[in-house]
C-alpha cells in the first residue's frame, strides 16, 4: 500500500463523534489533508469551494434518501467515492466491496484498515481507473525479519501489492523488513517489504482493528508476485 506522495485532499462526511475521528486522525498521520463535513448540505457546501477532493468517504447514515444515488451522483473520474454502510454484506462476510459505478464503491461492514487500503487504491491506479484489487481477508501464519530476528505474526487483507500484518509489536511507517508466509497450496515466499501505517495496542478499540501493521510488497520475485495475484483472484 502506497503513501500519500502529494498532497491529497479527502472529505469525510459522517455525524460527529469517535468513529469520524479516529478515520481523520488515520488519514491525516498518512499525510492526507482531511475535510469534514456533519451533514449532506455541509458536504455539498464544502464541494463547492474549489477544492478538488481525490476520495470522499460517506456514511449512509448521514441521509435518509437512497444514498447509493448520492454516491453515485458525487463519483467522478477525479473524484471517486466510498459510500459505508454499517450493515454486513449478503452471506454475513466480514467485509465486503461492490462497485456503484467505475468511480463509486458501495462498503458494507467495513473497518479502518480496508478503508485505508481502499482509499489508497483508489488514489494509486496505475492506470488512473480504480484498481478495485480483490483481497483475501483470512489470516495465514506469517514472520517478519527485525534486527536479525524472526517475529511470528499473523497475515491478512493480503492483495497483489501489500497486506496487513497482525503484531503486537508494529513497526514505524517506512521501515523496511522481509516477510516469509506461504499460502495454501504453494511453497513459503520471502519478500521485501515496507511498512506504510500501523495500529498500536492501544488503538485497537478505536480502529476496529487488531494491532498490526500494513505493508507494501517492495522486493518480491516477478513469479511470486504472479503466484499471490493468481491466489487472491481465485486462479490458484
Amino acid at each position: 500500500m502506497n503513501q500519500t506522495t502529494k498532497e491529497n485532499h479527502l472529505l469525510i462526511a459522517d455525524h460527529p463523534g469517535p468513529e469520524r475521528q479516529v478515520l481523520n486522525a488515520v488519514f491525516r498521520r498518512l499525510g492526507y489533508n482531511v475535510v469534514t463535513a456533519d451533514s449532506i448540505a455541509e458536504m455539498e457546501e464544502t464541494l463547492k469551494k474549489g477544492i478538488s477532493f481525490d476520495v470522499v468517504i460517506l456514511k449512509a447514515r448521514l441521509t435518509d434518501d437512497i444514498p447509493t444515488d448520492i454516491a453515485r451522483k458525487l463519483g467522478s473520474h477525479e473524484r471517486r467515492v466510498i459510500l459505508v454502510s454499517e450493515d454486513p454484506p449478503p452471506g454475513g462476510d466480514i467485509v465486503g466491496f461492490i462497485d456503484l459505478t467505475e468511480n463509486a464503491l458501495f462498503a458494507m461492514g467495513v473497518r479502518v484498515p480496508e478503508l485505508v487500503f481502499a482509499v489508497n487504491d483508489l488514489i494509486y491506479s496505475r492506470q488512473g481507473a480504480p484498481r478495485r484489487k480483490k483481497r483475501i481477508y483470512g489470516g495465514f501464519t506469517a514472520s517478519y525479519k527485525h534486527k536479525d530476528a524472526w517475529i511470528k505474526g499473523r497475515l491478512y487483507n493480503l492483495s497483489s501489492e501489500g497486506a496487513f500484518i497482525e503484531t503486537l509489536s508494529p513497526l514505524e511507517p517506512q521501515t523496511k523488513l522481509k516477510l516469509r508466509f506461504a499460502l495454501p497450496g504453494h511453497p513459503e515466499l520471502e519478500v521485501g517489504v515496507k511498512v506504510t501505517w500501523k495500529v498500536e495496542s492501544s488503538q485497537t478499540a478505536g480502529r476496529k482493528s487488531p494491532p498490526g501493521m500494513g505493508v507494501y510488497f517492495e522486493e518480491m520475485k516477478e513469479e511470486d508476485r504472479k503466484s499471490v495475484h493468481s491466489f487472491v483472484m481465485g486462479k490458484s
